[in-house]
């Protein structure tokens, strides 16, 4: 049998202009409205954004999320 194969994520910086553009106003979306409203939208989109989308907040976005309110530092 061969091999399976694994999805694999793009690193932003390989992201389309159209797809850093939806994930730019994801990213605002989450910073304004929550996290929860920021993922509906992506799921209504593809999984990719889904996945971009947690990357960029974790990766990026984590104090300011806090600060903000929107996460616990408790999960």
């Amino acid at each position: 049998a061969g091999a399976v194969p694994v999805a694999s994520s793009k690193p932003s910086s390989d992201i389309s202009s159209g797809d850093k553009t939806e994930l730019k106003d994801l990213v605002s979306l989450a910073l304004e409205k929550g996290i929860a409203t920021a993922i509906a939208k992506a799921q209504a989109e593809t999984p990719y954004l889904i996945d971009a989308l947690h990357d960029e907040l974790a990766d990026h976005y984590y104090d300011k999320l806090l600060a903000l309110g929107k996460i616990s530092s408790d999960a």
